[in-house]
């Protein structure tokens, strides 16, 4: 056997090792769909409107921004007692009328995303801002976390706005 031989069979078990190694790890499911789940409304507490509340706007909101905070979504949702929470963010560098939303579980609070833009600016022209809060509808993780949520705001503040 020729001298030239060998490198060439050095390099045909390099590319086999690593198609086999690719192979091998293909069955194991990838970030973040080993983690995916659905939790409805059966799976936690849907709070009930407070008197004093209504849904703004008649319709329901995904967070923004969860595909940026993954591991802080599904460390949220993995716990029980799931509760949302607004917070202004007036100082915020890309948009200075940012409402971040917070989830609160047995795992800790944890900043999930915001407001659409559209939204929250809405809001804060309105000067809704400080009388608005969270309901948390559902959960979805799966390639991508998808929670569901409605804004109540109250009644008193609403009425003389849509006036």
């Amino acid at each position: 056997m020729s001298i030239y031989a060998y490198p060439f069979y050095g390099f045909l078990l390099w590319v086999l090792y690593y198609v086999v190694k690719g192979y091998l790890q293909e069955d194991k499911p990838s970030q973040p769909n080993d983690k995916a789940f659905t939790k409805k409304q059966d799976a936690f507490k849907v709070i009930d409107i407070p008197e004093g509340y209504e849904v703004y706007e008649d319709d329901d909101f995904f967070i923004q921004g969860v595909t940026y905070r993954m591991d802080a979504c599904v460390k949220w949702a993995t716990g029980e007692n799931l509760e949302l929470s607004f917070k202004r963010e007036p100082n915020n560098k890309h948009d200075d009328n940012a409402i971040a939303i917070y989830g609160k579980s047995s795992t800790g609070k944890r900043r999930l995303g915001y407001v659409a833009a559209e939204i929250a600016d809405e809001l804060v022209y309105k000067e809704l801002d400080d009388k608005i809060k969270p309901r948390l509808l559902s959960v979805e993780i799966k390639e991508a976390p998808f929670i569901n949520y409605e804004i109540l705001v109250e009644s008193k503040a609403y009425a003389l706005v849509e006036d």
